[in-house]
């Protein structure tokens, strides 16, 4: 049997750090940039102000007359459409159970899902996959409940905290990783500085720095915690990546499209606030001395005026018309639908009053999305179930390459429809309908459980015979009929 590698030493740590810290500050730098549009923020400074040209174009205050009623608009044009995205795809993933090939039952490894919450955590692990392009899951040894029961505790990591890095981008396991909080000088004139982390196939290793840790003197090493796993301990979840290990979510390649639309809400907006009302003028006319006499040029309603002078004209000018500003603003969300399978009456309010064929055809691009979404992350899923047996000293299952992630089913049906189509399954293929169970809208696995102990106990069978020997049953029938 192989030695365990020993722990790195202190100074070999921070030397390892220090040479990759840059680069992780930089994946956090170019994350913040997408993390104002996915949180809605766009052209939002620090302090919570506005920055009207971070997210549409407004002349310069020395170009024209450009104030605080200007900077308010390009305020209300910062539109949320980002999040909208996100949420899109976010609300069709729900990964319901993890089994080897040809089981029913869950892994004994699902006991450490449900200990950690993540029926709860794995929609906030999807968004900043979908928001970042990936993200991250670690495990690690520990115990819990009142009998101090061996566990283990997973914990997200979205790509704004945690940075891997891989010998080769298909290897499976990181090299290491290193997970970095930002932290404030304890004292007015202190330096800022992180708390930093990082994994290797041995142990977590603890430091602290000041500044961005660019010399040795900045680096403290506090601590390191040992484990068993004899790999770096933490799992890759991605949106899409290629084969050179980029990873793209769904924010950053639509920014320009979200800039676009910004602009047409701006420019409608300044529209309606300045150029939407009827502008009366005269010529030939002028205005009397004295505030009584310019009092009698005040006209109510019922009122008109009248000019002595039959050179004086009388006209006004038109509002500006704000329907070519809504038409643009609608054609550039018919392009973010197309562009990121996004159905379009998610966008533009269309009816929902929609067939369900026309809603199928609708939602038919996201669905094909979220399926790619699901075997990328099926896979991950897999893997970090295959860890968290290795720690539970299961070793078979840690071993096994023929897991199956069990996702929630997306696409909009009834429950009249999908009742319909299990049946002629069932009846036409000859299909077993414990099988079809799991496909039943809104079925549970304790669903299956109970339906297998009622058949195997006989006591559908024996309501029934109760039943029909009472003539409930022809009483039911005729009722039916």
């Amino acid at each position: 049997m192989a030695a365990m590698p020993r722990v790195m030493r202190p100074d070999s740590v921070i030397t390892l750090v220090r040479e990759y810290f840059e680069s992780v500050l930089a994946q956090f730098d170019r994350v913040s940039e997408v993390d104002e549009y996915a949180d809605a923020r766009q052209g939002m400074t620090g302090d919570g102000g506005d920055d009207p040209n971070d997210h549409v174009y407004m002349p310069a205050e020395g170009e024209s007359e450009v104030n605080d009623e200007y900077r308010q608009v390009a305020g209300l044009a910062r539109s949320p459409w980002a999040p909208l995205i996100v949420t899109s795809l976010a609300q069709t993933l729900f990964l319901e159970n993890v089994r080897r090939t040809g089981s029913t039952t869950p892994l004994e490894a699902w006991r450490i899902w449900r200990e950690n919450g993540w029926d709860a955590r794995q929609d906030a692990l999807y968004r900043a996959e979908i928001e970042h392009g990936l993200a991250y899951v670690s495990s690690m040894p520990s115990r819990i409940g009142f009998g101090n029961r061996a566990s283990v505790k997973m914990r997200g990591h979205s790509a704004r905290r945690m940075a891997c890095f891989y010998d080769d981008e298909n290897d499976e396991w990181p090299l290491f990783g290193i997970r970095a909080e930002p932290t404030r000088g304890r004292r007015p004139g202190d330096p800022d500085g992180y708390n930093v982390w990082l994994w290797d196939e041995t142990a977590v290793h603890q430091l602290r720095c000041i500044n961005r840790g660019g010399s040795e003197d900045e680096w403290t090493y506090v601590s390191y915690v040992e484990h068993p796993s004899g790999v770096t301990p933490i799992v890759r979840y991605t949106n899409r990546i290629d084969l050179d290990g980029k990873a793209t979510g769904e924010i950053e390649p639509l920014i320009p499209l979200f800039g676009r639309i910004d602009q047409d809400t701006f420019d409608r907006l300044i529209v309606q606030r300045f150029g939407a009302w009827k502008v009366r003028w005269i010529a030939g006319m002028e205005l009397p001395a004295g505030q009584e006499q310019q009092e009698k040029f005040r006209l109510a309603i019922e009122q008109i005026l009248v000019a002595k002078d039959k050179d004086t004209k009388f006209g006004t000018l038109d509002a500006t018309d704000l329907a070519g500003f809504i038409a643009s603003e609608a054609a550039d969300l018919r392009t973010l639908s197309a562009v990121s399978q996004t159905p379009p009456h998610h966008l533009l309010g269309l009816s929902a009053n929609l067939q369900a064929e026309s809603l199928a055809a609708a939602e038919a691009g996201l669905i094909r999305k979220s399926g790619a979404f699901r075997t990328s992350n099926g896979e991950s899923w897999e893997q970090q179930f295959r860890l968290n047996s290795l720690l539970l000293g299961r070793p078979e299952d840690a071993a096994a390459y023929d897991l199956m992630a069990d996702w929630r089913d997306p696409e909009t049906r009834s429950l009249a429809q999908a009742a319909d189509a299990l049946g002629k399954l069932a009846s036409q293929l000859k299909i077993p309908v414990e099988m079809l169970w799991q496909r039943v809208p809104g079925w549970k696995d304790g669903d299956t459980e109970l339906a297998k102990k009622l058949i195997g106990g006989g006591v559908i069978d024996e309501l029934m015979a109760e039943i029909e020997a009472q003539g409930g049953l022809l009483q039911l029938q005729g009722a039916g009929a």
